[in-house]
């Protein structure tokens, strides 16, 4: 689940990365500052994104990949259970290099007839998904590689997907980037029920081609009938 996600650079981000971590954004390097301005309305893994991790104990924003790279899998493993992280692939990570990913919200396909939905917060903020971070090689060049963590729904995404990403409140946020195993643990959890909302959207967000501003509106604003 989180597949497809829409980022924007916008002041409610700036708000709420300003709450997570200190990072100074005006000293940021050209190409991480590309990056953060762009405007992502039906991204896809495999994309190079920012993301706030720790770095020798200080919150940067870093430019990172979505998903680590597996074999047979070209955009890797982007989505991690929480149930998991004590397998290999996480075990180095968990409560010792966690990210952050600010994000407007995310997509998801209800029921055999994929109907899309749109994810989002119900008071109009972005969320902050909780991630881990990691070094890779990616086609012979080592990349900053992230994965968001997964845990089961509430009840709200429940009727839609038997999995949601793990969504924290600022202040969690913060403590995430530099918590330990045991305080990992206690902040993995599903968000209360009335922080998302959602609604669904029109089919052409089933293309990482389409990539519009639209895509996330309902699909009565889109001049679109409900499909079931």
């Amino acid at each position: 689940m989180a597949g497809r996600i829409v980022y924007t650079w916008d002041p409610k981000t700036q708000a709420m990365l300003s709450r997570i971590s200190d990072v100074p954004f005006d000293d940021l390097d050209e190409r991480t500052r590309h990056v953060l301005d762009k405007f992502r309305y039906n991204c896809p893994p495999a994309s190079h994104l920012p993301v706030v991790t720790q770095v020798d104990g200080q919150a940067q924003v870093v430019v990172a990949r979505w998903g680590f790279p597996m074999p047979k899998r070209w955009n890797g493993v982007f989505n991690t259970r929480v149930e998991n992280v004590d397998s290999p692939l996480w075990r180095s990570m968990w409560g010792a290099s966690h990210g952050v990913f600010v994000v407007r919200g995310f997509y998801e396909w209800q029921g055999p007839k994929k109907v899309p939905q749109f994810l989002h917060r119900a008071d109009g903020e972005p969320m902050a998904l909780a991630a881990l971070v990691g070094e890779r090689q990616v086609q012979g060049e080592a990349k900053t590689c992230f994965s968001i963590l997964t845990c089961p729904p509430n009840q709200v995404v429940a009727p839609v997907h038997d999995r949601m990403p793990i969504i924290l409140e600022p202040d969690a946020a913060r403590a995430w980037l530099a918590a330990d195993a045991d305080r990992a643990a206690e902040l993995a959890v599903p968000c209360p029920d009335d922080v998302l909302t959602l609604h669904q959207v029109g089919p052409d967000v089933g293309s990482a081609k389409n990539d519009r501003p639209d895509l996330m509106e309902p699909i009565e604003r889109q001049g679109l009938g409900a499909f079931a």
